[in-house]
């Protein structure tokens, strides 16, 4: 059993009442201040009534621009002009992804031969590269340096490299469709050049042990990319691994299939890229969080994709992604919510010498809003010292917004003693342990699933005399409860 739940985002929106008002204002209620000692209290003088000032709006939640995906992966495909992919009865998988996601169909690679390209794509330039050189190295930063400053990981795989970290070309396998190993800081980082820069069969492994890097970059051989093979080889092969990779990443995920270049032919280019270009491509952006059956006719390149992994996970734009004429990848996205306040957590959450209780606290770190504990804060014995010592150590950064709720191992020792202590006011009456409270136009309802201890869960039971009133008294038009 995994002991850690995915992370859940409930976006609170008051959807179920679109035309609902603003909450009211409640007056202000004036405390009386006690008198220094000695000092006799003397009466305050009466005011004029004055004419109470409207209240001001809550200040909306920021919508970021781009989601903050767990996992963004990208295939790059080999030369293919745009017409000859979009509706080609020769790739029927890619035209299926396409029907229900975003296909970009104006979207221009930046140069010819493939290195440029491919260079362009993590470092943000071609760097004044012409030719498909294997000496043409790059002292410059690179999109591997940055999510690895970031605190992400990541990992290009490799079709046919004979070996981690390979240098020069065998086979069906060619340094220039591998961009990574032209960059100093990661070629001559054995470390981390062997650790990231690794062949396909990699993958297999990752997705098995459910270990895939935050950043994944597939490059396919010769023949899979449709180097040297047919159109329909290409297309079998994306069939046998994109189902593998949407159900590796989660939901929270982006898959691109683009190509690194359209034919010799075609030497098209936008936003401002220097001509000749490399001509326009076929781009699908794959996920849950993309349009369906959407097709985005906004000028793209490669630097624009680079500009949108920059934007989601905030990192700083390269080369000529911070280019005015880049365009952000934005359109294809949902439409923002209106959103009234997050609501995110987790369930099973602090084991002392795990480290997956860090894991979630650093996607709390990335998230805002409130935080909501589906029990088992201390998935132990719920002693005292495993709240202090391991929750207090990773969620703990985050208490001052955290609305917690038990579960059974909180109350293996001394009836939640432990789970009370730590967590105070925040946790509800001990003994109780259910509380409500409002968030946005929302009521949030926290319960207490251990009902043995707190007097049962039944129709008359303490908690469900309380849960009766305090819906009674709850004039809220959407309302969410857990345990």
């Amino acid at each position: 059993m995994k002991r850690f739940l995915a992370c859940v985002m409930l976006m609170l929106l008051c959807a179920c009442s679109p035309l609902a008002p603003a909450p009211t204002a409640l007056p202000a209620v004036e405390t009386p201040q006690a008198s220094p000692t000695g000092t006799p209290t003397q009466p305050a003088p009466t005011a004029t009534p004055q004419p109470s000032p409207s209240p001001l709006p809550p200040t909306p939640t920021p919508i970021p621009p781009v989601p903050a995906f767990e996992h963004i992966a990208i295939i790059v495909l080999e030369n293919k002009d745009f017409d000859t992919i979009a509706g080609s009865p020769s790739m029927p998988f890619f035209n299926q992804l396409a029907d229900g996601n975003t296909l970009l169909t104006q979207y221009y690679t930046p140069a010819h031969p493939s290195l440029p390209n491919y260079l362009a794509l993590i470092g943000g330039d071609t760097f004044g590269v012409t030719r498909n050189c294997e000496d043409c190295f790059q002292q410059a930063p690179n999109l591997a340096d940055l999510i690895e400053q970031s605190g992400r990981t990541w990992k290009t795989y490799q079709e046919s490299m004979p070996e981690a970290c390979y240098r020069g070309s065998s086979g069906a396998y060619v340094q220039k469709h591998n961009p990574f190993v032209y960059f100093d800081s990661i070629r001559l980082n054995p470390q981390r050049c062997q650790r990231s820069v690794v062949p396909l069969q990699a993958l297999e492994a990752d997705l098995a042990a459910g270990d895939l890097p935050n950043f994944i970059f597939i490059t396919p051989d010769l023949c899979h990319s449709g180097h040297d093979c047919p159109r329909e080889d290409v297309d079998d092969w994306l069939s046998q691994w994109v189902p593998r990779l949407q159900d590796g990443m989660g939901a929270q995920s982006l898959l691109v299939i683009t190509f690194d270049e359209a034919t010799g032919d075609d030497a098209s280019g936008c936003c401002g890229m220097p001509e000749p270009a490399g001509g326009r491509v076929a781009t699908l952006l794959v996920s849950p969080l993309v349009k369906q059956s959407f097709e985005d006719p906004t000028p793209y390149s490669h630097y624009s994709l680079l500009k949108t992994i920059a934007a989601a996970w905030n990192l700083p734009e390269l080369g000529r992604a911070t280019a005015p004429e880049t365009a952000l990848i934005q359109a294809p996205f949902q439409p923002p919510l209106r959103v009234s306040a997050f609501l995110i957590g987790a369930g099973d959450i602090g084991v002392c010498g795990s480290p997956g209780d860090e894991y979630t606290a650093r996607l709390l770190d990335r998230l805002p809003g409130d935080i909501f504990t589906a029990g088992d804060n201390s998935n132990e014995a719920g002693l005292p010292e495993q709240y202090t010592e391991c929750y207090e150590t990773a969620w703990g950064r985050h208490k001052a917004r955290i609305h917690p709720s038990p579960g059974n191992h909180d109350y293996q020792t001394d009836n939640g003693a432990g789970y009370h202590a730590y967590f105070g006011a925040a946790a509800g009456t001990p003994g109780q342990g259910w509380y409500s409270y409002d968030l946005g136009p929302w009521h949030i309802i926290a319960l207490n699933g251990n009902c043995a201890q707190v007097g049962g869960c039944g129709a008359d039971s303490a908690q469900m005399a309380w849960l009766l009133a305090d819906l009674s008294a709850s004039s809220a038009q959407c309302t969410l409860a857990y345990w």
